[in-house]
């Protein structure tokens, strides 16, 4: 995973949440004074967070874990798309693609 690739989506995703730095950092259990140090590291790419991290923080944006990991931006962009979406309107689209690339037309 690149730094910069793992800095950017991780702010953007965060912004997109509307949280701050410092909340996120409690909210994936780092103390008041070290959480917005903390997650302005890991946006800076002066640290780097374990997996473990990856996933409380993954959570709390609701956002896959591959979306921070995927080394294609278009895919990390459609990932980050897909997690606003209901179960329902993801098996739809689902049915939607497998439907497309069998060769039906779609209506």
């Amino acid at each position: 995973m690149s730094g910069i690739t793992f800095a950017t989506r991780l702010r953007t995703a965060r912004e997109r949440m509307g949280v701050t730095q410092k909340r996120l950092g409690i909210l994936i259990g780092l103390t008041p004074s070290i959480a917005s140090p903390r997650i302005n590291r890991y946006e800076r790419q002066s640290r780097q967070p374990s997996v473990n991290t990856v996933v409380k923080i993954s959570k709390i944006l609701q956002v896959s874990p591959s979306y921070f990991y995927e080394p294609d931006d278009l895919i990390a962009e459609i990932i980050l798309h897909l997690s606003s979406l209901s179960k329902v309107e993801l098996e739809k689209l689902l049915s939607d693609l497998t439907t497309t690339s069998s060769g039906e037309v779609q209506q």
